[in-house]
């Protein structure tokens, strides 16, 4: 396992800062030293900074792909889909497929979003006017469960079927924005992902059955459905059930659902 880099709380919110004030990321803040720079306490070694930087070459690739530094039309979507896939295949941020202890720090997510990629996550999420510090702007620059990137981390956690599988990323592709923000807002259900990947390939199903439906309807449907999922697993926990009990179950609430709030 590699040690990654960390940017302690304190020093984030003083470059957020000075990012507002000046009111753009410079050159000169791509990869800037600061003080705060810390590492977890072990013999493991870091990781190399050629990494890091083939890290940024990459991602910044897949910006320009979809409309980064240009007057073409910035596909957001089809860009952290990509994203997600980099970051998948990233080995620094894995062991045995599974993601590091380091991967899930939080001021991991604050130096890369602040050090290694400010001006991506300035350009997906356009800074505050007026020199005016926001909560929501803050969130997405901060190592947390809304920094624009480790959000995408969340994801590929959550709903990669696996190397093997032909429809690994799938999810990740069709989910939307907020369909992603309903499933993990629980963590019970979205952290785990046997169950994530069960429920949103249902979410899915419900979409198409319910497509001349508003969204404020869809959304209603997902969430009672799974206030009664959650309920249920703490009787039964859901990861124990096997695979097709498990989507059986899933599908007999969403229909409950359905047949209660539509007819």
């Amino acid at each position: 396992m590699y040690l990654l880099p960390q940017l302690k709380k304190d020093t984030g919110q003083e470059a957020i800062f000075n990012f507002i004030k000046k009111g753009k990321i410079d050159e000169a803040d791509i990869f800037k030293e600061y003080d705060g720079l810390i590492y977890t306490p072990s013999e493991n070694r870091k990781v190399k900074t050629e990494e890091l930087h083939l890290l940024r070459n990459n991602i910044m690739e897949l910006a320009k792909k979809n409309g980064f530094g240009d007057e073409s039309p910035n596909r957001f979507r089809e860009f952290e889909y990509d994203v997600a896939i980099s970051f998948a295949n990233c080995g620094f941020l894995w062991q045995n497929s599974l993601p590091t202890g380091e991967a899930l720090r939080n001021n991991f997510w604050t130096y890369l979003t602040i050090v290694i990629l400010p001006d991506l996550a300035s350009w997906r999420w356009p800074m505050p006017k007026e020199g005016k510090l926001s909560t929501a702007w803050n969130g997405r620059i901060m190592g947390g469960t809304r920094n624009t990137f480790q959000r995408i981390f969340r994801r590929v956690l959550s709903f990669d079927r696996g190397q093997n599988h032909p429809q690994r990323f799938n999810l990740i592709k069709e989910l939307m924005e907020d369909d992603f923000s309903a499933i993990l807002e629980r963590t019970s259900i979205g952290c785990n992902p046997k169950i994530a990947i069960a429920l949103a390939d249902e979410f899915l199903l419900m979409r198409k059955r319910h497509e001349d439906k508003s969204k404020q309807i869809q959304t209603l449907i997902y969430r009672e459905s799974t206030k009664d999922l959650t309920a249920y697993g703490r009787v039964q926990s859901l990861d124990l059930l096997e695979d097709q009990d498990l989507k059986e179950l899933i599908s007999q609430v969403f229909t409950q659902k359905e047949n209660q709030l539509l007819n």
